[in-house]
């Protein structure tokens, strides 16, 4: 897996390797919910959501994400 920083100092990317694609998804989960956003001037949101409030608020922003909401119109390249 494949993650980008959007923090000075640190490397643009890292990879991590997993023994499994559980293993993958179960790391993404953990955390995906810490992703800094626009609305929260780029900074993690607090109090950290859970999976299923971070899940539900892509849904109901209709925000795509490859795991956790497929359905989703992808928007941009």
């Amino acid at each position: 897996m494949v993650t980008r920083r959007n923090v000075s100092g640190y490397p643009f990317h890292r990879t991590d390797s997993f023994p499994s694609k559980a293993g993958a998804v179960d790391y993404y989960k953990r955390v995906v919910v810490e992703t800094p956003r626009v609305s929260t001037d780029q900074k993690t949101p607090s109090p950290v959501p859970s999976i299923e409030e971070y899940t539900r608020w892509l849904v109901e922003t209709k925000l795509f994400d490859p795991v956790l909401n497929p359905n989703a119109t992808r928007k941009g390249p």
